[in-house]
């Protein structure tokens, strides 16, 4: 019997931000890693760094799955956390139909503060993530 399964919105989210971020002329995303997870520790291993998460979803079946994804960007400073925030809220919204999303609409724009763990710099925006169930076996 094959069913219908909604797949990993964040982790679809994470290989297209993979893909498209580093192909951009902008120095703030050298060296960035992009993640669905943070470590061990109480913020990011390495900076600059983009936390990738779920924060909830909705189906209707066998429409297509609505993911609330939050984005979270650690970087060296404000401005900059901010930027690489933005630049992937950017890349997400401006994708159609690309590795599995079939849209993305931003819920609420980049917005910087301490991260109350580490005290760094850290920008978080969301989004409406708009994916296909698969079939599977």
């Amino acid at each position: 019997m094959t069913v219908l399964v909604p797949p990993d919105a964040a982790e679809l989210v994470v290989r297209l931000l993979r893909d498209v971020l580093p192909s951009l002329d902008e120095r703030l995303v050298v060296g960035l890693r992009i993640s669905t997870e943070l470590g061990h520790g109480p913020g990011p291993p390495s900076l600059p760094w983009v936390l990738v998460r779920e924060d909830g979803s909705t189906w209707s079946w066998p429409a297509p799955l609505r993911s609330t994804i939050r984005i979270s960007a650690w970087h060296e400073t404000q401005h900059s956390a901010k930027r690489v925030c933005s630049l992937a809220l950017a890349a997400l919204v401006a994708q159609r139909d690309a590795g599995g999303v079939i849209a993305a609409e931003p819920i609420a724009g980049a917005e910087v503060g301490p991260d109350p763990y580490t005290g760094g710099p850290v920008a978080t925006a969301s989004a409406a993530v708009f994916t296909r169930p698969r079939p599977e076996l």
